[in-house]
């Protein structure tokens, strides 16, 4: 972003003994010494609209069954406890255990990207991203709707995994 918003997880490898109990945008498990870089890392998935509207269709698949499993009952827990006094990712946990169960999450979604994070500094591209993480959120609540009415499924099957080799899955004309 523009407006020097960009956001760096703050791993804290000493507080957090165990990290790997989360499905998408893992915690780091280290056994051993920690190094830092220098330099920040670019990490440019920038592909086009397309692409990012299909990540988060599969994210949003996801994060409906997190959604789920947290208002039934039958979230696990992880090895990182939910704790508003705790360290940054289990303050994070018990802020989404309250989240859940919020009404207008869309709108909320936006109004805390647009205003609050200053989006709106970002001029047509801070509004449309914001729009974007607004209807993210939407399709989070439209999948987890979709669960409820299924007894925790969502009625859609995943794509099959891409072949290793895409030239080997390929016929060849004869």
């Amino acid at each position: 972003f523009r407006h020097d918003k960009g956001r760096y997880e703050n791993l804290h490898t000493d507080a957090i003994r165990n990290t790997g109990d989360n499905e998408v945008h893992e915690h780091v498990i280290i056994d051993g010494p920690v190094g830092y870089l220098k330099q920040d890392m670019l990490h440019e998935d920038f592909r086009d609209l397309f692409h990012w509207l299909e990540r988060h269709n599969r994210y949003s698949n996801w994060e409906a069954k997190v959604y789920y499993n947290l208002l039934t009952g039958m979230a696990d827990g992880g090895t990182i406890g939910a704790n508003l006094f705790g360290d940054a990712v289990q303050r994070k946990r018990f802020l989404k255990k309250i989240w859940v169960r919020l009404p207008f999450k869309p709108l909320l979604r936006f109004m805390l990207f647009y205003v609050f994070r200053l989006g709106f500094l970002d001029g047509r591209a801070g509004y449309i991203y914001g729009r974007l993480l607004s209807q993210y959120e939407y399709q989070i609540g439209v999948k987890l709707y979709e669960l409820k009415q299924f007894g925790g499924h969502l009625n859609v099957t995943e794509p099959p995994a891409a072949p290793l080799n895409p030239a080997a899955s390929q016929v060849s004309p004869q």
